[in-house]
């Protein structure tokens, strides 16, 4: 299925890069899908999030899916990274979701309509030399579990994605222990080596969404591995990720770039 195929699809799309947002646009025509509307956001700016659901309510008259997708990653050791990256990442990754999300609600509880949220599993998996990241995703998740519970009585579904590694830039623009300094600026941009297409990706998260799966986890192997063993033998699992997630600490300590080669939660 694609989105091109539901009929009477309309579709806003909200980000801070305006060109990303046109060429975004100008792809969704070109494959179909006409009613393609733009709004220009920035997520840490919570003064304009009222603004920003008036408007998203005024395009169309109304909306029946939120997907909260907005989000940013990090790469250092725990001991390295200054408390302004953690907040940053919290800001971004927890409180802007939140703030959206909840603003939204009233206008959604009269109809049938979903909340997607696009985590990962290191909402539920530990993240070596990705603390912040995974602080940040753990946080979303008891949040959004929270919320399915207080919303199970109304129209409203409550899905939680949770993506493994993913072929996009995240790596590249994530922080590092500092705030001002990504991944990409000190040369270690990890490699592509068992991460999910991005198309594959995205067609997993609207089978999710379209089919109201409560979670879902999306990834290859071995990260959908570790997912099951974490859920079903959680001794095996703290055995296992001790073991298998210290080597990407090495790696990190050893200033190798491409650190997912070795392992990687995200």
């Amino acid at each position: 299925m694609t989105l091109s195929s539901v009929p009477g699809i309309k579709l806003i799309l909200s980000a801070r890069n305006t060109r990303e947002l046109l060429l975004t646009q100008q792809l969704c025509e070109k494959n179909g899908l006409k009613d393609v509307h733009i709004l220009h956001m920035d997520l840490l700016d919570f003064s304009s999030h009222e603004r920003v659901v008036n408007q998203a309510i005024n395009a169309y008259g109304r909306v029946d899916v939120l997907v909260n997708n907005a989000g940013r990653s990090q790469r250092s050791l725990i001991m390295d990274t200054s408390i302004e990256v953690d907040k940053e990442m919290f800001d971004l990754n927890v409180l802007g979701a939140i703030s959206i999300t909840r603003m939204l609600i009233p206008h959604l509880e009269n109809h049938k309509s979903c909340i997607a949220t696009i985590s990962s599993i290191a909402g539920f998996l530990p993240s070596p030399v990705s603390g912040s990241y995974a602080m940040s995703k753990h946080a979303l998740h008891g949040w959004i579990k929270t919320l399915q519970i207080e919303l199970a009585n109304t129209l409203i579904e409550t899905v939680l994605i949770s993506p493994g590694p993913v072929l996009t830039m995240i790596s590249e623009n994530s922080y590092t222990g500092d705030v001002n300094t990504t991944l990409k600026d000190v040369g270690r941009v990890s490699d592509d080596k068992n991460k999910m297409d991005a198309g594959r990706c995205a067609f997993l998260v609207l089978e999710s969404i379209s089919n109201g799966f409560q979670e879902t986890w999306v990834a290859k192997n071995p990260y959908l591995l570790f997912c099951y063993v974490w859920q079903y033998c959680p001794i095996l699992y703290s055995y296992l990720s001790k073991k298998v997630g210290y080597s990407r600490v090495r790696a990190w300590k050893s200033g190798r770039s491409n650190v997912n080669s070795v392992f990687k939660w995200s």
